[in-house]
């Protein structure tokens, strides 16, 4: 790799850019993970974070549905602490609900810190109504703060029904699977199956024949799922110039940090787990999957933030890129040579919601 340039197995030569990584977070390691090993309690930022998602997703839903969703048997896949599937139950969209996690996560969100949660978001809602969030000390403000957070991540207006979220609900779940998913012996069994930010643990195809396999005639599965091609994606692998992971190949990601003074074991190993080493798809590919595995796809919407620009996350570090038409070019040309199909829409998806039926 010259100090100047990278150049592709393609012969394209792509500009280094100084101190362009500097402040990137570091790569996904999968290895970190002891999936038998109770799980950490879930942070109270992790929570506001779960409930931004369901609130934006149902808020969706609820619009392009006219509010007539109400499911018998749901569950949640890698669900973590069960917060989605448990607020499924409390908005009164589903009666029976279960959360599918390979780690060892039930016990990592205590319903008394929940309910907590859940009145500070009501306090607040009062508070904006009667115009005295102002106050130095008004919690109205730090909820504020950390939805505004929370948009950064997940590019999408503060939801009107966040703040209907009910504390006195029921929030127990029904069922809580410590297993992995591919042993789960349930024919027909679910009505819906969710899985908010997780499809990238699983290959796909796989995943979309097992879901047929657990869903009854006619039964939903509910993706939200980061987007590959986005800037800063699930594997948060970064080089010195914009969308390294995304505009090389495998064979050249490696060569990159073989050639650069960074960890390529890392690095791999952040590569190699999304999708089990699949790669990225398209928005297409996953809808051709899923139709092969006798999944329709009904309805789709992605989250494309302003200018696609990601501002901040919650590690507070301010992501460098450009996003300029001739950028996103230079980028495309690349990835063209191994994968013809991408578009600029695909670069500056953040995220996308689908649902999908069984035929």
């Amino acid at each position: 790799m010259s100090d100047e340039y990278f150049t592709t197995q393609f012969g394209n030569k792509i500009p280094i850019r100084e101190g362009y990584r500097k402040g990137c977070p570091p790569p996904f390691d999968p290895s970190f993970y002891d999936w038998s090993e109770p799980q950490p309690m879930e942070c109270d930022f992790g929570i506001f974070s779960d409930i931004f998602e369901f609130s934006i997703f149902t808020n969706w839903l609820d619009f392009i549905t006219q509010n007539r969703i109400q499911h018998n048997k749901l569950m949640d896949i890698g669900g973590g602490c069960g917060l989605i599937a448990r607020l499924f139950k409390a908005a009164g969209k589903a009666k029976h609900v279960s959360c599918l996690e390979k780690a060892n996560a039930a016990d990592s969100l205590p319903l008394d810190r929940l309910i907590v949660i859940l009145h500070s978001i009501k306090r607040a809602k009062a508070e904006i109504e009667s115009n005295a969030h102002n106050n130095t000390n008004s919690i109205a403000r730090l909820v504020l703060n950390i939805f505004q957070t929370c948009q950064s991540l997940y590019p999408y207006p503060i939801p009107s029904n966040i703040w209907n979220i009910n504390p006195s609900a029921s929030f127990e779940l029904d069922e809580y699977l410590h297993t992995d998913l591919y042993t789960l012996n349930r024919h027909g069994y679910y009505d819906c199956l969710t899985m908010f930010s997780s499809l990238d643990h699983f290959s796909p195809s796989a995943l979309f024949e097992k879901a047929h396999y657990l869903l009854c005639d006619g039964g939903f599965l509910y993706l939200w799922h980061v987007h590959w091609w986005w800037l800063n994606n699930p594997p948060s692998v970064f080089g010195d110039f914009p969308y390294l992971c995304q505009r090389l190949t495998r064979y050249d990601v490696e060569r990159y940090f073989d050639e650069s003074p960074y960890d390529t074991l890392s690095a791999m190993k952040a590569y190699d787990y999304y999708h089990c080493g699949e790669g990225g798809y398209t928005l297409n590919e996953y809808i051709n999957m899923a139709y092969n595995a006798g999944l329709t796809a009904l309805h789709i919407h992605r989250l494309i933030p302003p200018n696609g620009i990601l501002p901040t996350s919650m590690a507070n570090w301010r992501f460098i890129g450009d996003h300029s038409i001739s950028t996103l070019r230079e980028v495309l040309k690349d990835i063209h040579c191994f994968k013809p199909d991408v578009t600029i829409q695909d670069l500056i998806t953040h995220s996308y919601f689908i649902v999908l039926r069984k035929n």
